[in-house]
């Protein structure tokens, strides 16, 4: 039998302890894509049990479960999984209270329910923190997820895990991969260098309604920040950047996404040949698991050719 060397939570732990600070936003992203991946195919409509299609969920999704073998996590624990036959079932209200989706105290399984229990181990690791401080002692049905607690997520990543919580199924992302995805490209804004302490941002501005932009159109935009910097579309980027900046002018990660763009756009310059896109995938160079899976399914649903990270971009 293999022998894991550590859970996902142990990792977490160590980090609290050692560093005093959780696991940054790439390395969960690292970690959690291959979770991702293994519960897409767990509940994807496509098993034969008894004579009939089925998908698989795995009810207990939580960090402990988790298990780091050298470099591969792998998905334990699987002594709560359900079959499904239907996007939605009456089921037995069990697993680890926790991490628990709403429908699971109402005593209902759906095929979105592990990515609820993902987003929340996303909350764990990140913010060293559940985003749910009221959860009760045991089951109970009359009991209501309140709104998640997201102040330890960068502003980048509230808007995607707001929804895979979404306490609707139907409300959330289509995969846990997609999920992760997303996630992976937002952190990879938030790796790059931080600003000097002496920036001094300008003031804030409003809707002209005097409150902030609504989520469903602020998640719009930051999926478009992304879009432009992965097809090196820098100057659009920094456009991007500076209206974001604008409402939320003193967010460091588009401090730091600005600074980024500025230094990508003062490399290229001299060249005058075209934008090279050099730092944007150096954790993925390093790491190797997004180069072969989330960048190439990434451009093919945008419509993007495929290209090696190094490789120039066309004037």
């Amino acid at each position: 039998m293999e022998l894991a060397d550590l859970s996902l939570e142990d990792l977490l732990h160590a980090s609290l302890t050692e560093v005093r600070a959780p696991l940054a936003p790439m390395d969960v992203c690292l970690c959690l894509s291959q979770v991702a991946e293994v519960l897409d195919f767990c509940n994807r409509r496509q098993h034969t049990l008894d004579g009939q299609r089925v998908s698989i969920q795995h009810c207990d999704v939580k960090p402990s479960n988790f298990l780091l073998c050298g470099d591969t996590v792998k998905l334990s624990d699987f002594g709560l999984a359900s079959k499904l036959t239907s996007p939605w079932k009456l089921h037995r209200r069990a697993g680890t209270l926790d991490y628990a989706a709403p429908e699971v105290f109402q005593g209902q399984l759906t095929e979105r329910t592990d990515q609820y229990a993902l987003a929340v181990s996303y909350c764990r690791l990140r913010g060293g923190r559940l985003p749910f401080p009221d959860t009760p002692a045991s089951f109970r049905h009359d009991y209501v997820r309140p709104e998640p607690d997201l102040t330890k997520l960068s502003p980048l990543e509230r808007p995607l895990i707001a929804r895979a919580l979404a306490p609707f199924p139907q409300d959330r992302w289509p995969s846990c991969g997609e999920l992760i995805t997303r996630s992976h490209r937002r952190g990879e804004l938030m790796q790059e260098p931080t600003l000097p302490a002496t920036e001094s941002p300008a003031p804030a501005e409003t809707t002209a309604a005097g409150s902030p932009l609504p989520p469903l159109l602020w998640d719009h935009l930051l999926d478009l920040l992304a879009e432009q910097i992965e097809r090196n579309a820098f100057v659009e980027a920094r456009e991007t950047v500076a209206a974001l900046l604008r409402l939320e002018p003193a967010d460091r990660d588009l401090l730091a996404a600005r600074a980024f763009l500025e230094d990508q756009l003062a490399r290229a310059a001299p060249a005058a040949t075209g934008l090279c896109f050099r730092g944007h995938g150096k954790f993925r160079q390093q790491r190797g698991l997004f180069d072969r899976r989330a960048p190439r399914a990434l451009r093919q649903r945008r419509g993007l050719p495929r290209r090696r990270l190094d490789q120039r971009a066309r004037p």
